[in-house]
């Protein structure tokens, strides 16, 4: 099944750092492939990847558990390479041996920008930003959500809380376009079943 045949739900996810980022997603192995690419991390598949509450540190790895969160849970991503990094730190009293294997984990890989997004925002102010997100297609806002900040230091000229508004608002404006499908979807239904009774009454009414 296609992620998108399932409802999307938002949730705030983050590494150790607690600095969260906004992301809608359908089923928890979809938000697992999305934080691989939103925090750069290098496995081997979505195994190496936990998810836990960042209130008490469960660890969430059913599907049917994922389902029951409420919208915007905050949740904490680690890959099991991370966990290794932070274990050999631990055990050379915080010196650690910067080995090459080592120094893979540890680097984050910077997204590629997409090039209509760069024009689009390019050196834009606040205002400017937040109005041009209603000329984002669903695709370009989720490349946003899914990217570092600091990566739009380059393009916009706006401090980092402003543009954690910005993050804000980009992911408010894709829950609705996704809320105002599912509206659109179920009307459709509605209708379709409405005009299947109104030709059974005129059936009825024929004989």
């Amino acid at each position: 099944m296609e992620f998108t045949d399932l409802k999307r739900k938002p949730f705030k996810v983050a590494k150790e750092d607690k600095l969260f980022k906004g992301i809608v997603v359908s089923c928890l192995e979809e938000l697992k492939v999305r934080c691989i690419s939103i925090f750069g991390f290098i496995v081997h598949s979505t195994l190496d990847v936990n998810v836990v509450l960042a209130e008490d540190g469960t660890l969430i790895d059913d599907e049917e558990y994922f389902g029951l969160l409420p919208e915007n849970t905050y949740l904490i991503v680690r890959s099991n390479e991370q966990e290794k990094v932070a274990t050999i730190f631990d055990s050379t009293d915080g010196k650690l041996e910067t080995s090459e294997s080592q120094e893979t984990f540890i680097k984050t890989p910077l997204a590629t920008i997409p090039s209509q997004v760069i024009k689009k925002l390019n050196n834009m102010s606040i205002s400017e930003a937040m109005i041009s997100l209603m000329t984002l297609s669903n695709e370009e806002l989720e490349w946003i959500l899914d990217s570092n900040i600091s990566t739009f230091h380059k393009f916009l000229k706006v401090s980092e809380d402003e543009l954690r508004i910005f993050y804000s608002t980009a992911e408010k404006e894709l829950l609705r376009r996704n809320e105002l499908t599912q509206a659109n979807q179920l009307l459709h239904l509605y209708q379709k079943a409405k005009d299947s009774l109104d030709l059974v009454d005129s059936v009825k009414r024929k004989r």
